[in-house]
């Protein structure tokens, strides 16, 4: 069993799903959420918050703010 499972390791595959798939997985379900974050920030209202944040940051750092 133990050598079995070091074979699998070696190879990349971890609980019968090769790494790669996993890692598509993830990739996937992380632009899904970042997505429907933004979505709803859209839909809150946020955007003109978050860009007169940044606009203040960049001033700040030109130094006129």
């Amino acid at each position: 069993m133990g050598e079995v499972a070091i074979r699998g390791w070696r190879q990349g595959v971890v609980s019968g799903a090769p790494i790669a798939v996993k890692r598509r997985i993830i990739r996937i379900t992380v632009l899904v959420c970042a997505v429907l974050c933004i979505i709803v920030g859209i839909v809150r209202g946020d955007t003109t918050a978050i860009l007169r944040r940044a606009v203040y940051i960049c001033l700040e750092c030109i130094g006129i703010g």
